[in-house]
């Protein structure tokens, strides 16, 4: 991404300036991305390891228990006791028949070994379904990303085309919105903080930086917990106590990632008053679009091929390999330069749902392992910059010969073996001094 960016750019153009548009590349980038993710928040079920931890449960407010509980108001004590249970109940043909008779009376009179009996049968099929969880595993899991691909792809030459013009059309609107400030329907959040008072700038700038610490420091707290095997205890925070130990260093190094340059978009909006995060929102809707577009070729391409194969018949077995051959790969380098992996730790429940928890994790890597290589790069432009910079006066003061000293100067003019031209000798009385 750099070589790209350097190339496009860095021609008859100062080193600064290259600093600059990386920059602004990165935080453009991850801005979108955020957004993005937040965009498409939706609530998902949970998906646990073996080990009791789950990644990201998400309560519905509209579940059936909700609705038992609502229920459960217009009944007596003892119908609400037996009713605010498990439903898990309702897998047992017996503990069936009892509730439903219970139910089905205006008042309830149970007697008590009855109803320890029911409590019993409850209590059992609690157990049994915990018992019976379904656990993380690791086919299922790669599974998940070959099918995110394919649908965020196409198995089809024509297909593949179709989505690489739409990419191509909205580069022509991305356009469009970096001379006009975004000012297009599909830049809305860019202008959303758009002319506020200086005050909110100030509010915005100190809690992304309080984020970013907060995030850096759990971050920390993550790597020394998995290098002590997790022994340490649990931090105050969801995204920890949500995630496994051995993925929470990967979100929260994501986290800190997004965060920090929150932090700097935010500080870019407090002379421009919001207007710092429209150009380079703007500019990197037009990279990602260009990125898109060109994916979305190479997939064509590769499409060619499946046609022929499919000649002789359609085998979903085959095609599955061909998915993992020419659609995957594409779509985690896509991803990954999009800074995909940035908004993976911002939304890792869905992440995880959507693309596994294998391949969230290495897009996190991959993002990461970019943002590093740009601080890297921007530090050594800096480097060299300020080396070139160095004062005239300051060289050509290393590379001048050192000035006589006085006494060389006598020396001169006293003759060889301190006598003076007219050859009486000269003591040398300095050497005293």
């Amino acid at each position: 991404m750099l070589c790209i960016l350097k190339m496009a750019y860095q021609v008859n153009n100062t080193r600064n300036q290259t600093v600059i548009v990386i920059l602004a590349v990165l935080i453009g980038i991850t801005n979108i991305s955020l957004a993005k993710g937040a965009a498409q928040k939706r609530q998902t079920p949970s998906t646990s390891y073996g080990t009791g931890l789950n990644f990201g449960p998400i309560e519905n407010p509209y579940d059936t228990r909700s609705y038992i509980s609502d229920l459960a108001d217009k009944l007596s004590p003892k119908q609400r006791d037996i009713l605010l249970g498990e439903p898990d109940i309702y897998k047992s043909d017996a503990a069936t028949s009892e509730y439903q008779k219970l139910l089905s009376r205006s008042s309830i009179s149970v007697d008590s070994k009855r109803y320890k009996s029911l409590i019993n049968k409850e209590n059992e099929l609690r157990h049994a379904a915990k018992t019976a969880e379904k656990h993380w595993s690791l086919a299922e899991d790669l599974e998940k990303y070959r099918v995110y691909s394919v649908r965020e792809g196409s198995r089809t030459f024509i297909g593949s085309i179709r989505k690489a013009g739409f990419h191509a059309g909205l580069a022509i609107e991305d356009i469009v919105n970096v001379f006009t400030l975004a000012s297009t329907e599909r830049a809305e959040h860019l202008r959303e903080n758009d002319g506020k008072p200086i005050s909110f700038y100030l509010e915005k700038v100190g809690q992304a930086g309080a984020e970013t610490l907060d995030n850096i420091l759990i971050t920390l707290y993550s790597s020394a917990d998995l290098i002590t095997l997790d022994l340490l205890p649990d931090f105050e925070n969801e995204a920890y106590q949500d995630n496994h130990p051995l993925v929470r260093p990967f979100v929260f190094t994501g986290r800190s990632i997004g965060s920090a340059w929150q932090t700097v978009e935010s500080v870019g909006n407090v002379p421009t008053f919001g207007y710092f995060d429209n150009v380079t929102g703007s500019i990197c809707m037009l990279y990602i679009d260009a990125i898109e577009t060109v994916k979305h070729g190479c997939e064509a391409v590769t499409n060619l091929p499946r046609g022929f194969i499919r000649l002789g018949g359609r085998n979903e077995n085959l095609d599955r390999i061909q998915d993992w051959i020419f659609l995957v790969p594409l779509e985690y380098l896509s991803n990954v330069i999009e800074m995909e992996g940035i908004s993976n730790a911002q939304d890792y429940k869905n992440a995880f749902k959507a693309k596994g928890v294998i391949g969230s994790i290495l897009e996190i890597g991959g993002s990461s392992y970019i943002v590093y290589r740009a601080v890297d790069d921007m530090l050594e432009e800096l480097d060299d910059d300020d080396n070139s910079k160095r004062p005239a006066e300051e060289t050509s003061a290393e590379e001048a010969p050192a000035e006589e000293t006085p006494a060389e100067t006598a020396t001169t003019t006293n003759g060889e073996n301190g006598t003076s031209p007219n050859g009486f000798y000269h003591f040398p009385i300095d050497v005293f001094f």
